[in-house]
């Protein structure tokens, strides 16, 4: 049986493994072979179930472990491979295999760090293996060490330096890199040495494609195309080519071509597919899709992108129970495990089911180390719902995958910018502005970072260089009107504003400033006006409370809460507008803004800034539940400042000093500018006897700053007892 399946004459092995299995069902090798041959046949449930009674009879089996540490890696279950090989590892530690299949999937996982140093174990007992230097460099360049991954590939390349693999591998390595001139230079080396071999061939035309050089791109597939008439790939080439340069109907005709050659051309099949959807020939694709799944070997491919395109085409068309089912079959596969729970996550979306959806990215986001979609839609989400900290945690996941995207730098500099840390997005855009030299948009960015940090100077340097490359930049000229604002010369804001407005028109944002202006000279009741001209009838509320603020200060205190009880009343389920309106409570009215908190978590339970001032407000009452309401801010939100804030401060009420001052010393270093978190930092320093730090954490007060009443009795006492 074993010399059966040596030679993939499956069939023939298993009619011999049915009748060892009958008299020898738990017998390790028994089921070891019938793994091989199940995995054979592609039947992974088969090949797993059987491996677990090998292991579950010899836990030390060690070929079974590394087979099956395979099937995981294959499935996408890279955790429980690297567990598994690992301990295939611990067993065979001579054996280079395990090594260099575990580096490979630590890679996968996004670990390049302890991928290089199990690849380098594994290069110890095999120094001259040119792949596995190739995949030591791969390591290399994800853990920011371009020129280390660079010695490596020319030395794999050095140890068959006339071998067209070796060559292109290297090309592999330089594209990675950045260097495209090297990659072509050892692309089209290796094609000379190898015509036949066409992966070269297909690595240049794809970096032509990448360069902006459709044209190029075509030369070379129908060269290709010439040299082997009877390959359905050149063909298949051609049309993509076709398809770059715009020429649908051409391309498609080249798809055609390549299955006349070769009926079984999968990516032919796949891109025609593709091509009959964009040109609105869904009954065709929908056929080919069918085509290709049913005779597309399981696990493969081709059956999973078909069986993707698929479950698209029945959520688009409404039958959203079979694309349910059909993307569940891919999880359940473990095939397309991430786009299938993208699927599943846009259908929960689209019921309203947010929780859920959140849950099934965050499942894409574990079973895919390297997965850049759902790590996008969850720092998108986390970016849009307020939780910065788990946004910049996603979103340092995607600059580890990709520390060069322009795209993931700006997602990460605005994060930085919400969550309050203005000197870090500063560094950020920094680097975005070395990346997009050119681009107006990123110099405006770091312009707004910077004033953000107080560097009013560089922001003002920052716009003048968005203003130089794009003349009458809208958002350049607008931050120069926040700034000329904040000095206090409202006459050039009217300049400004007036000059936005002739190049680009009425905008509620210019309105709004304009109300600003308004006022800060006393103007309450005009701009009150400007305010609710800049609001229309959108919920937003910030505008909202600038709106009620106005009209209280022109002589209606009840106008605060008209304006948004107007709002509420039409969108009685925006949580947004009732966190808005509860924080213009929350001082005078304490009881309404905790009414409304109620109201949003009855709605959103998780909801961390509701939690978080019902907190505060409990605590102030003096209140047993505040503890509660805290502790699970805290579990939910453990980075976000203002949770530690309220949740150290509690703490320290509670007799627990030092724990409390670890969390509020946490806060302070996000918000340096907070009085309240100062003044309660340094009374917790006093409380644990430390008077000189507190001290010198009040002395960085401002002292002409002026503190609400109850704050300033607080400061005050503390600074009697010091």
């Amino acid at each position: 049986a074993r010399a059966l399946l040596g030679l993939n004459e499956t069939g023939t092995a298993e009619k011999i493994l049915k009748r060892l299995v009958s008299s020898n069902p738990r017998h390790p090798d028994v089921q070891f072979l019938r793994a091989i041959a199940a995995r054979q046949r592609f039947d992974q449930e088969t090949a797993e179930t059987a491996l677990q009674q090998v292991l579950a009879a010899d836990p030390n089996y060690s070929a079974a472990l590394f087979l099956w540490g395979s099937l995981l890696h294959e499935q996408r279950n890279l955790g429980l491979a690297i567990e598994v090989l690992s301990r295939f590892t611990a067993q065979r530690p001579r054996d280079a295999r395990g090594y260099r299949l575990l580096g490979q999937v630590q890679l996968e996982s996004g670990l390049p760090k302890q991928a290089i140093l199990t690849l380098h174990q594994a290069l110890e007992l095999t120094p001259d293996d040119a792949g596995l230097l190739s995949v030591l460099a791969r390591a290399y360049v994800m853990a920011n060490q371009t020129e280390t991954a660079t010695r490596y590939l020319e030395r794999s390349a050095a140890l068959a330096p006339d071998h067209p693999v070796a060559r292109t591998r290297l090309a592999v390595g330089y594209l990675i890199a950045g260097d495209e001139e090297r990659a072509i230079s050892e692309l089209e080396t290796a094609r000379e040495k190898a015509p036949g071999y066409l992966r070269p061939a297909v690595l240049l035309f794809s970096t032509h494609l990448r360069r902006g050089d459709p044209q190029a791109a075509l030369a070379l597939a129908e060269s290709l195309a010439r040299e082997q008439s009877a390959n359905p790939l050149p063909r298949t080439l051609v049309g993509i080519a076709r398809e770059a340069n715009g020429d649908l109907q051409q391309a498609a005709a080249e798809y055609r071509l390549a299955l006349s050659i070769d009926p079984d051309a999968d990516v032919a099949a796949l891109n025609l597919a593709r091509l009959e959807l964009r040109t609105g020939e869904r009954a065709s694709a929908r056929r080919r899709y069918e085509s290709l799944t049913s005779r597309a070997q399981p696990g493969s491919r081709t059956k999973t992108v078909a069986t993707l395109a698929l479950a698209r085409l029945a959520y688009e068309d409404g039958d959203v129970e079979l694309a349910e089912r059909q993307y569940q079959a891919l999880v359940e596969a473990g095939t397309a495990s991430t786009d299938a729970l993208l699927g599943l996550a846009r259908i929960a979306d689209s019921r309203g089911e947010t929780e859920r959806g959140v849950a099934l990215l965050e499942q894409a986001r574990e079973r895919d180390a390297s997965a850049m979609a759902p790590r996008l839609l969850l720092a998108t989400y986390y970016r849009a719902t307020g939780d910065w900290a788990a946004g910049l945690t996603v979103a340092d996941e995607l600059r580890a995958l990709q520390p060069r995207n322009g795209g993931v730098l700006r997602l990460i500099g605005e994060l930085q910018l919400a969550k309050g840390q203005p000197q870090d997005a500063v560094a950020t855009f920094t680097e975005l502005v070395s990346l997009r030299q050119e681009n107006a948009m990123t110099r405006y960015l770091l312009g707004l970072a910077s004033a953000a940090a107080g560097d009013v100077s560089r922001a003002r340097d920052a716009y003048g260089e968005a203003l130089a490359l794009e003349a009458g930049h809208r958002d350049a000229m607008l931050g120069l009107a926040a700034l000329d604002f904040a000095d206090g010369s409202f006459e050039s804001v009217r300049r400004r504003l007036d000059e936005v407005r002739a190049r680009h028109g009425a905008a509620p944002e210019l309105d709004a400033l304009t109300g600003d202006v308004l006022m800060a000279e006393g103007r309450a009741a005009e701009a009150a006006e400007y305010y609710a001209a800049a609001l229309g009838d959108k919920p937003a509320p910030q505008l909202l409370q600038k709106l009620a603020r106005a009209r209280a200060a022109a002589g209606n205190p009840g106008a605060a809460l008209e304006v948004f009880e107007a709002q509420l009343g039409a969108r009685p389920d925006d949580i947004a507008l009732m966190e808005a309106m509860a924080a213009m409570l929350l001082d005078d009215a304490p009881d309404e803004a905790e009414t409304l908190y109620q109201r949003i978590l009855e709605r959103k339970p998780k909801h961390v800034g509701s939690l978080n001032n019902l907190a505060w407000l409990h605590g102030r009452r003096g209140e047993d539940t505040a503890m509660g309401y805290a502790r699970k801010a805290y579990e939910l939100a453990p980075e976000q400042p203002e949770v530690l804030a309220v949740y150290g401060w509690l703490l320290v009420g509670d007799g627990r000093a030092e724990q409390g001052s670890r969390l509020l010393s946490r806060a302070l270093s996000d918000m340096p500018d907070n009085a309240e978190v100062r003044v309660h930092y340094a009374a917790a320093l006093a409380e644990l006897g430390d008077t000189d730090r507190a001290r010198e954490v009040l002395d960085a007060l401002d002292s002409s700053r002026v503190l609400a009443p109850a704050l300033r009795a607080e400061l005050e006492t503390l600074q009697a007892r010091l």
